[in-house]
């Protein structure tokens, strides 16, 4: 037996109903069916095509009642205040209808509910799985989005409510194993504390101990890598080095000879002193950095077991600057004088690279210096290219003048003797001027080879023009442009400019150019003599091919003409105006081409076949430009009578397509300016210009221009309005929203108060105190306290449904 409420009970309970029961009124009910506790699946209308078998066998199999509600629609427009989804409101009135029948548990019995235009599944648990258990809200969230979405997602709703069915009816042993795992881990929990506070405070001691030596021990391997990392990179760095060095193969015999160079002349010197400078430094940086990287480890070797500073000091020196002596070296050095040099090991790492490459290229044209002892210059620069050039230019009929400036052209062996001469004061300069004298021969070899390409040709060239003959035509030529006797005597003119230039050989560029010139002057001969040849042959026919082309011209315009005439009664004058520009232009190209074929004609009698050929090409050229300017004006004859036919088929759907503006404005509530308003002007003066044009030509392309600008204006006032609407339904949702949890805030603390003083009460009236939140009566919102007949729901939507406890997908 429940204690009797005291009597201030009734004015306090009356107090918490009124407020919440008018936040929560439905704003309109769905057809709820009636509670059968043997029936545990609904679908509402119960003809609705809904496949339930999968559905059916978990209900059948479920370990505690659950009830399950299908309904095909539940969208009215309406969403009662405080709740997030018209689901919402379903879930509520069912909840709502059966707590009114005894035989429904509302402690223990479980309703789910699908609202298949809403797109929307919502879970509401017994008051006593909500209250012991907090099954409600984002707990049920949770349990939609395990069971129902991964398979709703694929489309079979079914499988999808038979796992939510199954993991409904499961939730309450899982929840309750949950907690008391969680417990045991607590008692684990307090048990290790227990035992860790009765530790002596010797253990305690050992332990800081302990872990302070740990920590150094830690920092000093730490350093330690650090170090070994530094130290093998610089160690593969000067291993790469030495590599390189290696490479260099300074062994005794070589330096000798490389040390004689000394004695030679100013270049010699210069290089010899730069190079060996150069790889000095090499050497002693290599062999410093050996050498300080070796007593670096030694210093980190030497530390103690918990010393962490060796290593870190070790690592800063590696990069610090040091010196050495050149005496203490185990290279040998090209100077020989005792010194001390300040290494900074950075700095020769990053320029050691640029050292290899200027050592190699200079130490390379030492050794190259040495060698030049063992030859001449007779060996080194010999005439056998000059006297190929020489044959060249015999075989290829040209001067041997172009040989002229050729060190070995006109004293070959005072030459040789100049350059044996600096060879042995100067091995260095000599290199240097022996490759000038190379690199200008093989400069002369390729001027040579040019004569020889665009002076070759030239001879074929004319012979091919000179064979072809032309005297036997019978024909006039009255273009001096076309005459082949013009050609011949440019040609000439041509040839006697190249031999000019080639006689003075002191210009390789004129010449190339005019051998160039007379080749292709005498190629122009020839083709004038084949085209007058193709010319006599083929112009009686091209005349006779042109004749019929033109001919059928006159009757195409004429048929054009009466197409624009046809179409004047319907399209107005500016419409056609641009047809009649393409007859305009279509005229003119006609008697071009008339032209042009009478003047064929005429040239042809005089017996003129290469202007008669042209002509007869130019009054077929026309006849494309007519032809061209026609299909022009079949496409804009085309789009007129499109555009006819499109404006007075869209004018006909005009009303209907209206309406159906009209239709999705339906519920969206807008002010004193009607969205369609614009377009509705546009169409009425549309409408009125078309009344009053009755019985004229009209321009159809302007008139469908308009009617697709009111469609425009229609539907852009239509989303327009839409947007404003759904902007303002999110405002007020999220309005209701903000009220809800400011009115869960405000009672929260006082019904916590009421259930510790009163107890719970028998029958549907119940309390549970969860999140702050408390309810009372028989309808309340999902996710939320209950204080009534059962727990509170929590639900997902799988398409663009609701929002309470849920996620969009």
């Amino acid at each position: 037996m429940h204690p009797q409420p005291r009597p201030l009970a009734p004015l306090l309970l009356a107090c918490a109903v009124l407020p919440v029961l008018a936040s929560t009124a439905p704003a309109g009910a769905v057809e709820v069916p009636a509670f059968d506790r043997a029936r545990r699946l609904d679908l509402v209308p119960p003809d609705l095509e809904f496949r339930t078998t999968a559905v059916r066998k978990a209900l059948s199999e479920a370990k505690r009642p659950v009830f399950v509600v299908v309904f095909e629609k539940v969208k009215d427009g309406r969403i009662g205040r405080g709740r997030s989804s018209e689901t919402e409101d379903a879930i509520e009135d069912v909840w709502d209808r059966w707590t009114l029948d005894p035989a429904f548990n509302a402690a223990e019995d479980i309703v789910i509910v699908l609202a298949l235009d809403d797109r929307e599944v919502r879970v509401r648990m017994g008051s006593r799985w909500d209250s012991e258990l907090g099954l409600h809200g984002e707990a049920l969230g949770r349990l939609i989005d395990e069971h129902f979405l991964p398979v709703a997602q694929t489309g079979n709703l079914d499988e999808a409510l038979a796992r939510l069915v199954r993991g409904a009816s499961e939730a309450p042993e899982t929840v309750r194993r949950q907690r008391e795992e969680h417990a045991a881990s607590a008692a684990h929990d307090r048990a290790v504390r227990t035992w860790l506070l009765v530790l002596v405070p010797t253990a305690i001691v050992l332990l800081i101990v302990a872990l302070v030596l740990r920590a150094r021990r830690r920092k000093v391997r730490l350093a330690l890598d650090v170090f070994e990392a530094a130290r093998a990179e610089r160690a593969a760095k000067l291993e790469n080095a030495e590599r390189e060095w290696a490479e260099f193969r300074i062994d005794q015999e070589i330096r000798d000879s490389i040390v004689q160079l000394r004695v030679k002349g100013p270049r010699t010197l210069e290089l010899y002193d730069e190079v060996t400078r150069l790889l000095d430094s090499i050497a002693l940086g290599l062999e410093g950095l050996e050498r300080h990287l070796q007593s670096c480890v030694a210093k980190v070797r030497a530390a103690g077991w918990l010393d962490a500073r060796a290593p870190e000091s070790a690592t800063e020196a590696l990069d610090e600057p040091f010196e050495l002596r050149t005496g203490e070296t185990q290279h040998k050095l090209f100077e020989p004088a005792e010194r001390t040099v300040r290494i900074e090991p950075a700095a020769f790492m990053s320029e050691l690279e640029t050292k290899y490459s200027l050592a190699r290229d200079g130490w390379q044209r030492l050794r190259n210096a040495v060698e030049s002892s063992f030859r001449t210059a007779r060996q080194d620069f010999p005439a056998d290219d000059l006297e190929t050039m020489r044959r060249t230019l015999d075989g290829a009929g040209l001067s041997r003048s172009w040989l002229d400036g050729h060190p070995l052209a006109t004293a070959p062996e005072a030459e040789w003797s100049r350059l044996d001469a600096l060879r042995t004061a100067d091995p260095v300069a000599y290199l240097q001027d022996l490759h000038r004298l190379l690199s200008a021969e093989a400069e002369l070899e390729a001027d040579v080879q040019s004569l020889v390409d665009t002076s070759s040709p030239l001879a074929q060239a004319r012979e091919e023009a000179l064979a072809l003959a032309v005297d036997d035509l019978d024909t006039v030529i009255s273009d001096p442009e076309r005459d082949p006797a013009v050609a011949v005597a440019a040609a000439e003119r041509a040839t006697g400019e190249l031999s000019q230039v080639l006689q003075e050989a002191d210009d390789l560029d004129a010449a190339v150019a005019a051998a160039a010139k007379a080749v292709a002057a005498w190629r122009d001969v020839a083709a004038r003599k084949q085209a007058l040849r193709r010319s006599v042959e083929r112009a009686a026919d091209a005349v006779r091919e042109a004749e019929p082309k033109v001919g059928g011209l006159r009757r195409q315009l004429q048929e054009a003409q009466s197409a624009i005439a046809k179409l004047a009664a319907e399209h107005d004058a500016l419409s056609l105006a641009p047809a009649w520009r393409e007859v305009g232009e279509a005229t003119l190209d006609v008697e071009q081409a008339e032209a042009a074929l009478a003047d064929a004609r005429k040239r042809l009698a005089a017996k003129d076949h290469v202007g008669a050929e042209a002509q007869a090409g130019a009054a077929v050229r026309e006849h494309g430009e007519a032809l061209g300017n026609l299909d022009d004006l079949v496409r804009v004859l085309g789009s007129l009578v499109a555009a006819k036919d499109d404006a007075t088929r869209l004018l006909e759907t005009m009303a209907a397509r209206r309406a159906a503006c009209e239709q999705q404005l339906v519920g969206t509530g807008y002010a004193a300016v009607h969205p369609l308003q614009r377009g509705d002007a546009l169409f009425e003066a549309l409408r009125q210009e078309a009344t009053l044009a009755q019985g004229r030509p009209v321009g159809w392309l302007e008139r469908l221009e308009r009617l697709r600008e009111v469609l425009g204006s229609w539907n852009t006032g239509v989303a327009e309005r839409r947007r404003a609407w759904d902007a303002e339904q999110e405002r007020i949702r999220a309005a209701a929203e903000a009220a809800a949890q400011e009115q869960r805030l405000r009672y929260g603390g006082w019904s916590t108060h009421v259930e510790s003083s009163w107890g719970r009460r028998a029958g549907r009236i119940g309390y549970s105190s969860h999140r702050g939140g408390g309810f009372f009566g028989g309808s309340h919102r999902s996710g939320g306290g209950s204080f009534g007949g059962g727990g509170r729901s929590g639900g997902r939507s799988f398409g663009g449904g609701g929002r309470s406890g849920g996620r969009k997908f």
